[in-house]
């Protein structure tokens, strides 16, 4: 990685949601202009999805031995009251497990669903989809509050699924027509596309069918 030592850390806190507000609009705005600290951002994304797949590999693997042993266990004409309660255990593990890996599978799933609009979205996103102004002024600080910086300055660097919920909040708190629409397009983007398409349908984004017809062509 290039950044510094003190960026990297200022990275893992922002992941880990440990910054204050001002700071993370602040980090949210260099990483727009400052490539290579936005390539160490996507860097350390990517050891920690890593990290969670691995985890949950080493947890299918521990129940998987638990569940040998279990058969193993029930394949013998007496069965303890020790061995009936590691059976419960058991059966809760992998109650939990299964749970786990079926909202990892549709995650996986989430993402191979994405590429129906990925192409779209990497080649039009800052021309069609980004329609607030992005320039680093004063006066624009100024008229957007801190909830609508932050989630868009999110939005503008594609981090969907940390900016999808920020925008819908903006849109049920304050009604921000242009967070509801950029809400959307996260949607779509993460391949959810029966919530993108529900949000596209409300009369509120009339004046964005320009933009959302580009996801029915």
């Amino acid at each position: 990685m290039k950044s510094s030592e003190a960026d990297i850390e200022l990275l893992e806190q922002f992941l880990g949601d440990d910054l204050d507000e001002s700071s993370k609009v602040s980090l949210l705005s260099r990483l727009k202009v400052e490539s290579e600290l936005a390539e160490d951002f996507a860097f350390i994304q990517n050891i920690r999805k890593g990290a969670s797949a691995n985890r949950l590999s080493e947890k299918l693997t521990f129940v998987q031995s638990l569940e040998d042993e279990m058969v193993n266990e029930t394949s013998t004409k007496e069965v303890s009251i020790f061995g009936k309660v590691k059976w419960i255990a058991v059966a809760a593990s992998l109650l939990l497990i299964a749970g786990t890996g079926w909202w990892y599978s549709n995650s996986i799933g989430s993402d191979n669903e994405t590429s129906l609009y990925a192409a779209l979205i990497d080649q039009k996103f800052d021309d069609e989809f980004i329609l607030h102004t992005t320039k680093r002024a004063i006066k624009q600080e100024m008229t957007l509050s801190p909830e609508q910086q932050r989630a868009y300055e999110m939005y503008s660097i594609k981090m969907f699924d940390e900016s999808s919920p920020l925008l819908l909040d903006l849109w049920e708190k304050q009604k921000d027509t242009l967070a509801l629409f950029y809400h959307g397009v996260a949607e779509m983007a993460k391949g959810n596309t029966e919530i993108g398409e529900k949000v596209f349908a409300h009369p509120a984004l009339e004046k964005y069918q320009e933009q959302i017809a580009l996801f029915k062509q």
